[in-house]
């Protein structure tokens, strides 16, 4: 689905939360803790599936996400693993779930305008020096990590490490928040995985993928039109998946 622009009010605060990954428990004391209401907007930077509790909290989850979406206070840009079920229940003939239905009717990115100018672009994975306006309605950016000295996003491939099958980058190069030049506006994303569980900050940008399924973490960030407010943490029972 297209890029989205959303017009704030002045009183506004943006919650955005990290990757929640099947974590329940965590993303209800996020809820609870941040009260989302028509002037206090929850935004998911997806991966709700994979890497925790099992398909059914995903769905439990994203039910959550829907509910408070109809009520016009939370939003959801969809997430490479999100991404990764729809393709499969759509390649396997079986339809989508309800719940895969209404993710994938959600878009890549959404920009948030306050009204004294400032903005917070919400996506899942990040952009590269090369990228336009026009390229925030493409699904590679769910994916961008890294890229290299000529702007290009690096591919993630599939490598055994200690009999263990992890994701790494196909060659080496800069986190794209490193390079990031803020031609977007404010970026806050999920989706590369700080396993200290600490989220990580930069001129422009941020990461709030605390790895929740790692670390227990999950993380909210507060906007409001004067830019960065403070942090919820939510801690809990991290799944065996590492």
């Amino acid at each position: 689905m297209k890029h989205k622009i959303i017009k704030l009010k002045k009183n506004t605060v943006l919650g955005v939360v990290g990757d929640i990954h099947e974590h329940d428990a965590q993303f209800n004391e996020i809820l609870e803790r941040f009260k989302p209401s028509e002037d206090r907007i929850l935004v998911s930077v997806g991966n709700i599936y994979d890497n925790g509790f099992g398909i059914k909290i995903a769905e439990s989850v994203t039910n959550q996400l829907k509910g408070l979406h109809e009520q016009g206070i939370s939003h959801t840009v969809l997430g490479n693993h999100d991404y990764r079920h729809i393709r499969r229940g759509t390649r396997s003939g079986n339809g989508l779930s309800p719940e895969l239905t209404w993710l994938d009717d959600q878009p890549w990115s959404i920009s948030f305008k306050f009204p004294n100018g400032k903005s917070v672009l919400v996506l899942h994975g990040g952009v590269t020096p090369k990228h336009k306006w026009s390229d925030l309605n493409n699904s590679d950016i769910m994916y961008v990590c890294t890229v290299d000295k000529d702007g290009e996003y690096i591919p993630m491939k599939r490598k055994t490490i200690n009999g263990k099958i992890v994701l790494v980058a196909e060659r080496e190069g800069p986190n794209w928040h490193e390079v990031y030049d803020g031609r977007f506006g404010y970026i806050c994303a999920g989706h590369h995985v700080q396993k200290d569980g600490i989220p990580k900050y930069f001129p422009y940008s941020c990461n709030i993928d605390t790895a929740c399924y790692h670390t227990g973490t999950l993380t909210l960030q507060k906007f409001d039109q004067k830019g960065l407010g403070d942090k919820i943490f939510a801690y809990g029972i991290p799944s065996s998946k590492n």
